[in-house]
């Protein structure tokens, strides 16, 4: 055996161990067969999206490095992944020539980016948006690259961000609807802060140039509002807060620290600290909108929504203020002691006035439990998972929940049971650490890769990736047992008094025959066969749809019905006839398929030798 034909076999070897390992990763998951229904790999489906948006004849598909970000819809129907990919030219002398490229002052990056939805059990994919940041594309001025993307809070629009490196200002923000028309935009930013208001139904933007000026975007209605200030905010550094009704935007003056509200239908500004000589580095509401938690260089404040009743909570260093409790009678936060050094988690109560410290270090990671009763967090000293009573009693640690490189490690589930990662399975758990489950196991884990978890808002799915130092990110989705399958209602985006509107109910993109259809709990009748119903909406007024058949979950929507300024039309979500689509999650096997073709030009070489001797 000659020294090529050794090379060729060692070569062989190699692209075999790394389609057997792929095929291990797969093969070698177990799961709990009383909690899970199923399980789906949606890699392929994934990985040929990426493929169909990128320029193979440009571009070397087998350097591309992917990163893969994943959001579940708020009703937990639909899964939004973003897709981000750095990018090799072909023909180049060495893959680490980076080919940067000047765009004014901006650097350029070969990269491509790929925006798209898909069912909850992996079927049916719709594409948002695709972009390319590439040399090629630098030159015909359309580089872009999306950086970020959100839900609505009714699930049924996008919101994203595009970064165009060769604009002066590169930031252009876009909502569009669930099939990727846009609906409205605001361009030409320059590094926008962007905070979602708590019912994630608007955006308050805060562009880097210009802290005198707030967008409000109102993303149900698409609709968008400057705010100004008049004076500058203190922007990066502690953000704009939005009040929990959406009414008002709070935020910090940039030159003397005093805290500020703006209304967002008058553009009103308040100021609420004054004469106070308090230093606002940071800020947060109380649940119901009355109070705002007030931090500075060396203490933590309270104060009511109009800037009275200032009280004085706190005297140190260095606090981070966690979050306040649902019922908002507790504030939980962490502080520096005297040496400098990170001290514990410390409950204060608003009633009493007390303050409870638990005896762990380095908290972080901290959210409360869907009924508020408990508290779950990361230590970052341990990098353990504890939970602990809302009144900062009965300190628990969680079993195996040690992990090393993980990301997403654990979500509270509405069954008020936490879901997390340890290095090898997925868990489920009950806080009180008991009645254990290992939903997932045998997952594949080395020092070079990260595993995430994605559990559904309603609990009753997991997305869960599986890194690799391939570099290939495997992704799954487990259903849970004892689900109702999700059922979503649909309505046109611009109804008026006197319109009659096609109401639409799916499951997983198929209509849904014989659904009970409700209007602020009263019915008004079936979906038909192709899941439309038609009613006509006679008054102008913030409405709640409903919709309800045996083995679905219930689904709802708000609405808004405006009043009529001209003639009443017929407005439909879609064309009230039957589609047809195949929801059939695809089967793993195109990873095996990629690298058959992979070793076909090797046997030909291995062929071409042996004829030659």
């Amino acid at each position: 055996m000659n020294k090529k034909t050794g090379i060729l076999i060692i070569l062989i070897s190699m692209l075999l161990v790394i389609a057997q390992t792929d095929m291990v990763n797969a093969a070698n998951l177990t799961v709990d067969a009383n909690n899970v229904e199923s399980l789906v790999e949606i890699t392929d489906i994934i990985d040929k999206d990426m493929l169909n948006s990128t320029d193979s004849t440009q571009f070397d598909i087998s350097n591309t490095v992917v990163d893969n970000n994943f959001l579940w819809s708020p009703d937990g129907s639909k899964l939004l992944v973003l897709v981000k990919k750095n990018m090799v030219t072909k023909d180049l002398e060495s893959i680490y020539d980076t080919r940067r490229v000047r765009c004014g002052e901006f650097g350029l990056h070969e990269r491509a980016s790929t925006l798209f939805w898909m069912n909850a059990d992996g079927s049916e994919i719709t594409t948002i948006a695709r972009a390319e940041e590439s040399i090629r594309a630098a030159k015909n001025n359309t580089a872009a690259f999306i950086q970020s993307a959100e839900w609505s809070s009714n699930g049924d629009k996008v919101v994203f961000l595009v970064l165009n490196p060769c604009d002066e200002k590169p930031h252009n923000l876009y909502v569009s609807d669930r099939n990727g028309s846009i609906l409205t935009e605001v361009k030409g930013l320059d590094y926008p802060l962007i905070e979602w208001s708590p019912g994630n139904n608007k955006i308050g933007v805060l562009d880097r140039t210009d802290y005198t000026l707030i967008y409000a975007i109102d993303v149900e209605n698409s609709t968008v509002k400057q705010l100004p200030l008049g004076r500058s905010a203190a922007g990066y550094q502690n953000g704009i807060k939005w009040s929990p009704d959406g009414e008002k935007i709070a935020f910090i003056g940039n030159k003397d620290g005093e805290i500020y509200t703006v209304n967002v239908d008058n553009s009103s500004v308040q100021q609420l600290t004054a004469n106070t000589n308090i230093q606002a580095i940071g800020l947060s509401w109380k649940p119901d909108g009355e109070k705002l938690v007030v931090v500075t260089i060396d203490a933590l404040y309270a104060t009511d929504d109009d800037g009275s009743d200032l009280k004085l909570i706190e005297k140190g260093k260095n606090f981070y203020l966690a979050s306040w409790s649902p019922d908002g009678t507790k504030i939980i936060f962490t502080k520096s002691n005297e040496n400098g050094n990170p001290e514990r988690l410390q409950f204060f109560d608003i009633d009493s006035g007390t303050t409870k410290l638990v005896d762990v270090k380095l908290a972080s990671k901290i959210t409360w439990s869907p009924g508020g009763d408990k508290i779950a967090f990361r230590s970052n000293s341990y990098s353990s998972l504890y939970t602990v009573n809302s009144d900062g009693t009965d300190l628990i640690t969680l079993p195996e929940s040690y992990s090393t490189r993980m990301e997403r490690v654990y979500d509270w589930g509405m069954d008020n049971k936490i879901y997390y990662l340890t290095n090898d399975s997925i868990v489920k758990i009950k806080p009180e650490g008991t009645e254990q489950s290992l939903l997932v196991n045998n997952l594949p884990t080395d020092i070079y890769s990260t595993n995430k978890m994605y559990l559904s808002p309603d609990s009753s799915r997991i997305l869960f990736t599986i890194g690799s130092s391939t570099g290939r990110e495997r992704a799954y989705i487990l259903k849970m047992k004892g689900y109702d399958e999700v059922m979503s209602i649909y309505v046109p985006g611009s109804i008026k008094q006197g319109d009659s509107a096609f109401i639409e109910v799916k499951s997983m993109s198929k209509p849904v025959e014989n659904a009970l259809v409700y209007l602020n709990g009263r019915e008004i009748g079936k979906t038909n066969e192709n899941g439309f119903l038609k009613y006509s909406f006679k008054e102008a007024a913030n409405y709640r749809l409903s919709a309800a058949k045996q083995g679905f979950r219930t689904a709802n929507k708000s609405t808004t019905i405006k009043e009529q300024l001209v003639e009443p039309t017929v407005v439909t979500t879609a064309t009230p006839v039957p589609i047809v689509v195949d929801n059939t999650p695809k089967s793993p096997g195109f990873s095996l398929i990629s690298g058959v073709i992979a070793l076909m030009p090797i046997i030909y070489q291995i062929k071409k030798i042996r004829r030659i001797k």
